[in-house]
């Protein structure tokens, strides 16, 4: 039995050798034929960019909950303090502090995109939105794109208020229609697509990378109701 296992180890090895030595022939013989003015097609340079590009590592920031108010909004006074002492720990008084260091470390860092996923304003009043969108319009001109979607807080607000003295007092608030028109630059003039009875919209924010904004919030019957709905759907 030893020597039959001897003998197939000889009868493989004189295989292998021989297997390697055609092999090898065919390698030289392949080579001898090749035409040293013409190598085989390589991938094209740019198409070897591109696929780096497409795996490259991103950057990108995501921020929520920045109940930004005007601070024409307010005046510190009576009324206004009562709310934010009443409040549930938002730090209104420095609102626009908080805010513009926000767009200062963009600007530092340059990340590829920020994402403001919700609650943007206080209440959802109308100069709130307006004064953060031209904070947002500094910061895709220093470099970085914008995607924003709606919280419960923002549209249809019944709660939308500005503060004097010591009297708060009802303020202009906007709807769906007035958030994607003034956020158009910052997502919805950008989308591949839109849904067609929310908010929600899809973009591409990088080579390879898309992001499915989601608006989960539910603010049809909020003016009804009297006070904005706070659950999800």
């Amino acid at each position: 039995m030893r020597r039959h296992n001897i003998k197939g180890f000889f009868s493989l090895q004189k295989t292998n050798i021989h297997t390697f030595t055609v092999l090898l022939a065919a390698g030289f013989i392949l080579a001898g034929c090749r035409d040293t003015n013409s190598a085989l097609p390589d991938r094209p340079v740019s198409t070897v960019v591109q696929a780096e590009a497409d795996t490259a590592p991103v950057s990108f920031w995501v921020a929520t909950d920045t109940h930004y108010l005007d601070k024409d909004l307010q005046d510190g006074g009576a009324a206004f303090q009562a709310y934010v002492n009443g409040g549930d720990g938002k730090i209104l008084p420095y609102s626009e502090e908080l805010m513009e260091a926000l767009v200062y470390d963009v600007e530092q860092k340059k990340p590829k995109f920020l994402i403001l996923s919700g609650d943007l304003t206080n209440n959802g009043e109308t100069s709130s939105h307006k004064k953060l969108a031209e904070k947002l319009k500094r910061v895709e001109e220093a470099g970085t794109e914008v995607y924003v979607i709606p919280g419960n807080h923002d549209l249809n607000n019944p709660w939308a208020r500005s503060f004097k003295a010591d009297k708060q007092i009802v303020a202009e608030h906007i709807a769906p229609e007035d958030f994607t028109e003034m956020y158009a630059d910052f997502g919805y003039s950008e989308a591949l697509s839109r849904d067609k009875v929310s908010l929600s919209y899809l973009v591409n924010a990088a080579p390879g990378l898309y992001l499915l904004m989601i608006d989960s919030s539910q603010y049809a019957n909020n003016e009804s109701y009297g006070f904005p709905q706070t659950d999800g759907r």
